[in-house]
């Protein structure tokens, strides 16, 4: 499991994984979930839940930016999320890992 703490201390994202793997990751419907840690909002759930395949080994959100959060996954892909986004869907930022990998 991953935990971030968002810079004003109001938001925490919490990634679920595996603990073990042996080879690539194959996991599916892999929770990605951001909190509200404020007011009313603490208590209707989650902000945002994403389910991803594949297990998130680690996230952080960004400094200066407390909408940004970026996370990377067991393959090497990695990928943010713009939480004042429109549609707050994830961007794909890198999977140039996989693809080298898939072509030996």
């Amino acid at each position: 499991m991953c935990v971030s703490w968002s810079p004003s201390g109001t938001q925490v994202a919490v990634a679920h994984g595996a603990p073990k793997h042996e080879g690539f990751c194959r996991h599916y419907s892999v929770p990605l979930t951001i909190w509200a840690l404020t007011g009313s909002l603490l208590r209707k759930g989650p902000l945002l839940e994403i389910l991803f395949d594949g297990c998130i080994t680690c996230l952080q959100f960004h400094p200066k930016y407390k909408n940004f959060l970026a996370f990377g996954f067991f393959n090497g892909d990695v990928g943010m999320i713009d939480m004042d986004g429109r549609d707050k869907l994830p961007a794909e930022l890198d999977r140039g890992f996989m693809n080298a990998a898939d072509k030996g």
